[in-house]
């Protein structure tokens, strides 16, 4: 799931940047529940995200676990090194909110390396910006020599998480009297780099709850409670992805009940009989190397009823809509062709065609962590108007 990181990142970003604008609504709550329903699960459960369902993580997993066929030795940081170098995680999180979501420096953008990943594993290769792609080969060669290397120094993401699973309820304990003397399996293990030989219970925030020690622990001594009670891990973990993917689901069933109320409301408005000039739909391509919005306002008179398609770039090319006129206004919009990836397009889709619809105008938000697609929806529909326009 190599957008899930991005788009719940994006959404960090659309909630902090609305709410500073003074753009809080429903829409906005819609649209960033899966990031609300992840802020919850971590501050009960902890971590879990990122031990189980981050694909950068994953990655950095993989490679490491290959390097010893690169490498004969592992490369073991120094502690102190270790520890100074977990803060950067902080300090690129405040620098991302202060530089890029408040003072609004875009070109930053251009160094994303998760937005890189996710373009490399496209079929077919996609045209990847070289700055962002060379951050992302740094960070592959760092996770050749120190495990989950991105984790640990680098991801905003995680530090944003490590905050709020101070106060979970979730935690791994061990008695340390128990403990064979010299053992230091439990650390090893650690892809975190935590120092657990010599505490009862694992607090610290650096934790993704990967269970490594526990597996790991000659004497299962290492376990997971809940309130200091031993609980089933395999039975945790799945409660967490499970309802993690589940209110996730249900918070995009509720955007689409929402725009099938307002789909019933614009029907009863503009009728249930839209008419079609020509009987034919009129397309057109548009301009495929066009990536900035292109601003339309319907104005009333302007476009003569019927139904068009246009044609944009999105994150690919070839983002179709159908958009269809009635009383001069454009009352519906539908995607009928793309190359988008699904991870990313899935709320863009279901949002920004109704916000054109509600704006009567292409001038909307775009949706965080799918910025492209939203601008390609938004360019697609303008093309179509073109066609629309009364000669």
């Amino acid at each position: 799931m190599p957008g899930l990181f991005t788009m719940i990142f994006g959404q960090m970003k659309q909630l902090y940047t609305s709410v500073i604008l003074g753009k809080f609504n429903f829409n906005l709550v819609a649209t960033t529940l899966p990031l609300v329903i992840l802020v919850v699960l971590t501050m009960i459960f902890g971590r879990f995200f990122c031990g189980y369902m981050c694909a950068f993580g994953t990655i950095n997993d993989l490679i490491y676990r290959f390097s010893p066929k690169v490498f004969k030795t592992k490369f073991k940081a120094n502690k102190r090194v270790d520890n100074f170098l977990k803060l950067l995680k902080y300090a690129i999180l405040l620098f991302i909110i202060i530089a890029v979501w408040t003072l609004g420096i875009s070109e930053l953008n251009s160094i994303n390396p998760w937005d890189a990943f996710s373009q490399l594993i496209q079929f077919p290769p996609q045209v990847l910006n070289i700055k962002a792609l060379i951050v992302l080969i740094l960070i592959f060669i760092g996770a050749l020599f120190i495990e989950r290397f991105f984790c640990r120094y680098l991801c905003p993401l995680g530090a944003f998480l490590s905050i709020l699973q101070v106060f979970r309820i979730v935690k791994i304990r061990k008695e340390k009297t128990v403990c064979i003397d010299g053992c230091t399996a439990c650390t090893r293990s650690c892809p975190m780099g935590i120092d657990l030989d010599n505490v009862n219970r694992v607090d610290s925030i650096e934790c993704i709850e990967c269970m490594n020690c526990v597996g790991v622990c000659p004497k299962s001594n290492a376990k997971l409670t809940v309130f200091g009670r031993v609980v089933n891990q395999i039975l945790v973990i799945a409660i967490f992805v499970l309802a993690f993917l589940g209110f996730k689901g249900l918070a995009e069933k509720v955007i689409e009940f929402k725009m099938m109320h307002e789909d019933k409301e614009r029907s009863i408005n503009f009728g249930e009989h839209i008419p079609k000039p020509d009987g034919k739909r009129r397309h057109r391509h548009g301009n495929e190397e066009q990536q900035q919005v292109q601003n339309v306002d319907v104005a009333q008179g302007k476009y003569k009823d019927g139904t068009y398609v246009g044609s944009a770039i999105g994150f690919k090319p070839g983002l179709t809509v159908e958009v269809t006129i009635s009383g001069g206004k454009i009352s519906k919009i539908e995607i009928i062709d793309h190359n988008e990836t699904p991870s990313y397009a899935e709320i863009p889709f279901k949002i920004i065609p109704n916000e054109i619809i509600k704006k009567q105008s292409t001038n909307v938000d775009a949706v965080s962590g799918a910025t492209r697609t939203s601008v390609g929806i938004m360019n697609a529909v303008a093309e179509a108007l073109k066609q629309a326009e009364q000669k």
